[in-house]
Parts: structure tokens; sequence; C-alpha cells
């Protein structure tokens, strides 16, 4: 299903670029779990323009909504699995159909938190800082995070294989307040 997308995603991107798992999959939950079909779970065809989150039905639904606003003068929104802001992040991909590419948005998003948890010194700060350098936000989007990292639901059976080296043991879970893992 189209909700399965983001969290394919979030797996390929956690591997390809030595990111936490769990924390890709919680930051897509805080930014679009829930919405059409996605039942709580992220959805690869949400926007958020000027605060406005819609879950559209498919990607070119999405796209076509995105265009148009951007016609009607709105410069700065969120497209896809992690909420990749156009303004901010735009120049990283080579058009607006690849933002909404699920493996290309979570790439991003797994490279970006991860140039934030260098320069944050962990994932929890990281996290926080994904949304907002502002402090109060960057709290309260840490906490919500941590919220749903607590009660997140076991990775898809494909990690093992992918994060443990073909072993069959599943990855490390990361509690919400756990030091940084070391690279």
């Amino acid at each position: 299903s189209d909700a399965d997308l983001c969290e394919g995603a979030a797996l390929r991107a956690a591997a390809a670029e030595n990111t936490p798992l769990e924390v890709l999959r919680a930051i897509a939950l805080a930014e679009t779990g829930g919405g059409k079909g996605g039942k709580g779970r992220p959805w690869p065809w949400t926007t958020n323009v000027e605060g406005v989150g819609k879950w559209h039905e498919s990607r070119d639904g999405a796209i076509a909504y995105i265009k148009g606003r951007h016609a009607e003068r709105a410069r700065s929104y969120d497209i896809g699995c992690f909420q990749i802001n156009r303004r901010w992040h735009g120049d990283a991909f080579s058009s607006l159909e690849e933002m909404f590419d699920p493996d290309a948005n979570a790439r991003y998003a797994a490279q970006f938190l991860k140039s934030l948890k260098h320069e944050a010194g962990s994932w929890n700060r990281a996290a926080g800082w994904y949304h907002s350098r502002t402090p109060e936000l960057a709290a309260k989007y840490r906490r919500r995070v941590e919220t749903i990292l607590a009660s997140l639901p076991a990775p898809p059976p494909e990690a093992a294989m992918i994060f443990g080296g073909g072993t069959g043991k599943a990855p490390r879970r990361i509690a919400a307040r756990a030091a940084p893992r070391p690279e």
C-alpha cells in the first residue's frame, strides 16, 4: 500500500546513511502519520502549506495541489514522507516530483538528520532541530518524537537482514533518551 512506501524508504535510507531506523520512523510518523489511508502510519502524499496539512489520495493529486498553491504565490511548503521544505531544501532535488519520491525524500531526511546529529551531538537533539532551531519549538518536537519512539512497533522483518548484516538479528532499539550511537 502507499502507507508502506514511507516505511520502506526509511529502512533503505537508514541503512544507506547509517542513521537510526527508529528515529527516522518516528520523524516520519511525527510529520505525516495518521492521514488518508495511513491509519497511524506515515503517508507519502502529504503536504503542508502555511501550516495546513493535507493527506492526498495520490502522488499526482499532491503534486497538482502544490503546483496550484505555488501559482497562488505560496513559496514555503513541506512535501512527502518526511515533510521536506521546498523553500529551504528544494535545491537538493532535481524537481518537485523528485521531492515526492519516497526514497529521495527519505534519503535527504536521513542525510539532513545525520548532519544535524554531528552538529548537535545527539540524535535526540538533532530530531528537535529537524523541525526547528527555535529552542522551544525544537524541545516540543523532540518530546513528540521521543513519545513516538517509545511506542513504535517492531521494525519490518526486512530490517533484520539489512541492519543485522544477514545474521537475522534485529536492529538495536534506541531508547528515547539513549546516548548517541557511535559511528
